[in-house]
């Protein structure tokens, strides 16, 4: 990376909106997105022939589980601010 490309990136963060407070933003785009919705149907593919080891986003996708939503939860409501508020979910 030049020079000039690490100005424009660092001008580019400083014209960004700050926030007051302290804010994590998790974003997701593709919510709903199922590739590979279980471990059998993965088998039967690679049974048949298809190389789809070869995508990282075969291997590794899924669609969450109760217990995923039941940990994402608990981790938010472990960590606190300063007012004793926990982390929430937005959904706009």
């Amino acid at each position: 990376m030049t020079l000039l490309e690490k100005l424009s990136l660092s001008y580019t963060n400083f014209r960004s909106q700050h926030f007051e407070k302290k804010y994590l933003f998790i974003e997701s785009d593709d919510w709903g997105m199922v590739r590979m919705p279980s471990k059998e149907t993965k088998d039967k593919l690679i049974k048949k022939g298809y190389k789809i080891e070869q995508c990282a986003f075969n291997s590794y996708d899924s669609v969450e589980t109760d217990h995923d939503v039941e940990m994402l939860l608990e981790t938010l409501t472990s960590v606190k601010d300063n007012e004793g508020k926990t982390g929430i979910i937005y959904c706009q």
